[in-house]
Formats: C-alpha cells, sequence, structure tokens
C-alpha cells in the first residue's frame, strides 16, 4: 500500500472561513477541535490573510503539523496595506465573482494522487461563503455550514425567510419598523449610545425624502450586507438632517427645564419654596425607589408642605404627620431635615452628585423600582411590591 492509501482512513476536512479576523479566529478553534478527533485538517487563508500572518506571526508560524496544514486562495483585490482590514464591500463582490473558481482548483489539487494527503472528505464551510456549496456538488463532497457569528445574529439572519413569508420584506413605503424576536425579553444593555428614531420625525414631510434617499442605492454583496448598509446610511442622513433641521433637541428640552426650574426658585424668592411644593403631586420623599406620597389623601385642606409644620415655624407638626400619611410614610418625612432660617431654597435630585437631574438617573431609580419590593404609587399597602 502506498501513503495515500494508508492515510485514506483518516478524515480530511477542508475549512475555509470567511477572510476576516473574527470568523478566521472561530473557524480555527472549531478546526482545532476536529484535528484534536482525528482529522486531517486543511485549513484555507486568503493570500492577503496568509501574508498577514507571516509577517506578524513569524516566517515558520503556518508551518504547522502534517496531518493540520494551511493552503491558500487569491481574493483577486489590488494590492492593499497589509496593516489594515480589507474593504469589505470590495471583498464581497470578489467573493461571488472569483472564489469559486480557485477553491475547487485547491479541492482537485487535494484530491490528486500526488497530493500525499488523505482524500477530502468533507468540506466545513463559513455559512457566508455560498459559493462552497457549488464547489462541493460539482465534486460530489459533503459539506457543512458552519456560522462564526453570534447565536444572536444567527437567529436574525435566520428571521428573513418568516418575513418575506409575511411580506414585511423588502421594506415597502420605506415606514420605519420595530422588529422583535421576543416581546418578553429584557431591554438590552448597550456599550455605546444606540441609534433612536424620533417620533417627531415622521411628522415633517422631510423625513420621508430623506430615507427615501438615503435608501436608494444597490450595495455589493450579500442581501444581508445589502440591509444592512442601507440601514447605516439611514442613520447617517437622518442624524444630519436633524441636526440641521431641529438643532439639538435634549439641549433645548434641558434648557426649557432650567428655565421652569429657575421660574420656581424666582417664585419662592420672596417667600418659601415649600409654599409652592405640593405634598401629593411633587416627588419628596429621600427614597430613590419611591419618592412620591403614596399615603391616601384624608384632610383636603393638607395640600402644601408648609401646612405640616407647627403654625409660624419650620419643625414639622407630629401630629399632622400621623394624621395625613401611613406610618412608615409619616417616619421618613420626620426625618427630613429643615433648615429653620428663612434662606432661599433650592430644587436638589437626590440620585445625582452634582444635584442635577439627568435621563440616565431616572433610569436607574426606574430599573431599580422595578426590582425592589419597596411600594409604589400604585398600592398603598407598604408591604406590596412595585
Amino acid at each position: 500500500m502506498d501513503s495515500k492509501t494508508l492515510k485514506a482512513d483518516k478524515p480530511h476536512a477542508v475549512c475555509i472561513p470567511f477572510p476576516v479576523q473574527s470568523h478566521i479566529k472561530a473557524m480555527l478553534k472549531f478546526s482545532k477541535l476536529l484535528h484534536h478527533k482525528g482529522f486531517h485538517i486543511t485549513f484555507v487563508n486568503t493570500e492577503f490573510n496568509h501574508q498577514r500572518f507571516l509577517k506578524f506571526r513569524g516566517p515558520n508560524s503556518l508551518d504547522g503539523l502534517s496531518d493540520f496544514r494551511f493552503e491558500t486562495i487569491p481574493d483577486n483585490l489590488p494590492p492593499s496595506d497589509p496593516n489594515a482590514s480589507q474593504d469589505v464591500s470590495s471583498l464581497f463582490n470578489s467573493i461571488m465573482k472569483n472564489f469559486l473558481a480557485s477553491f475547487s482548483n485547491l479541492l482537485v489539487k487535494l484530491n490528486s494522487a500526488t497530493s500525499n494527503v488523505p482524500p477530502v472528505t468533507c468540506i466545513i464551510s463559513d455559512g457566508f461563503m455560498q459559493f462552497t456549496i457549488d464547489a462541493a456538488q460539482e465534486l460530489g463532497i459533503p459539506i457543512l455550514m458552519f456560522f462564526t457569528i453570534s447565536a444572536c445574529s444567527l437567529m436574525g439572519y435566520m428571521q428573513i425567510p418568516p418575513l418575506k413569508d409575511k411580506g414585511i420584506i423588502p421594506l415597502k413605503g420605506h415606514r420605519p419598523i420595530l422588529l422583535s424576536l421576543d416581546e418578553n425579553a429584557e431591554h438590552q444593555r448597550w456599550r455605546r449610545k444606540p441609534f433612536c428614531f424620533e417620533a417627531m420625525w415622521v411628522e415633517d414631510p422631510g423625513c420621508k425624502e430623506i430615507i427615501t434617499r438615503a435608501w436608494d442605492c444597490t450595495p455589493d454583496g450579500t442581501p444581508m450586507y445589502a440591509v444592512t448598509t442601507k440601514l447605516k446610511r439611514c442613520k447617517k442622513h437622518l442624524k444630519a438632517w436633524s441636526q440641521d433641521h431641529f438643532g439639538n433637541v435634549l439641549r433645548q428640552i434641558k434648557l426649557v427645564k432650567e428655565k421652569l426650574w429657575k421660574a420656581e426658585a424666582a417664585s419662592a424668592s420672596s417667600g418659601n419654596l415649600e409654599e409652592i411644593i405640593h405634598i401629593w403631586n411633587h416627588h419628596g420623599l429621600p427614597n430613590p425607589v419611591c419618592s412620591k406620597i403614596i399615603s391616601p389623601r384624608t384632610d383636603s385642606s393638607m395640600t402644601q408642605v408648609y401646612d405640616l409644620f407647627h403654625p409660624g415655624t419650620r419643625i414639622w407638626d407630629p401630629g399632622c404627620l400621623a394624621a395625613c400619611f401611613l406610618p412608615w410614610e409619616a417616619e421618613m418625612v420626620a426625618r427630613i431635615p429643615l433648615c429653620e432660617d428663612w434662606d432661599e431654597d433650592i430644587l436638589i435630585w437626590p440620585l445625582t452628585s452634582d444635584g442635577e437631574y439627568s435621563v440616565s438617573s431616572a433610569y436607574g431609580m426606574l430599573a431599580l423600582a422595578k426590582n425592589s419590593s419597596m411600594p409604589c404609587s400604585s398600592s398603598s399597602n407598604p408591604s406590596q411590591a412595585c
């Protein structure tokens, strides 16, 4: 028997990843597992990525073992900077047009009598390298499509056929839609601030024109890549249009709030701020979970904070507190320190270090209230959870 016959009993898997770093790393780890289980591995890189490996890890870094070998195929792209990633759109286009012939020739070479490796038993291809299916069918080799993307991305990718069957995609009329795999799932925690489509944009007639113009492009690549590219164009165009058309909306809202707070402070400058703070309408308790009074209102004459003081003083009246509030809430109000001087008061947001209101601190308060067993305004029972 020759060496080819002796090696024929060993399964031979040809592994070909999508030629970008994250896909290569995932496929390489899977290939190592197969090799550990007794497979002969041929790992296929593009010539560009192969040269990058050799440059950064040394000229002998990919010599490998006799049964774990690296092969290359050309990407048919112009020379580019080896220290930078290749243009993804150009890479997609070249994969669809040029990779089939090169990969088929490699498979034929591996199966030839002079290759000194076992016959190819199967192909393990990245799920985005669809041309490998044609090569496998042409040569009669079993093929496995291995998706190296995250489980979340794979779930999204698998929803495309159902969305097409329901007529949701291709998108019609350029209307914004919200897609959710699980309406009961907890909101994703973003590492960076996500793009938000503002509801007010739809009311402006220019919004439709901006989306139509941004969507009117034909990116080269897979349908998934084309949709992603169009969505990114819409995001970029809408943000620029909103900035020019509306300005900084969040800053405008903040300025209006500051004017409101200053107006309240001015109203109290000639008197006392407690005279304009309503007991049941304002959030005054020093409790980040439930800062609003939830005790049932029994005395209609008690409306402002100063009604809870001893007449002519700034000292809490225990009798008024006991008559107006539930016991645990009366105790919390009584612990609020009062300034006996008649200086001007200011509004303080207790959930930030500088006393200024912020959206993130408000979201934190809501999340804490949701997961806390403290009572909230939906119930007058202190033992009932929010």
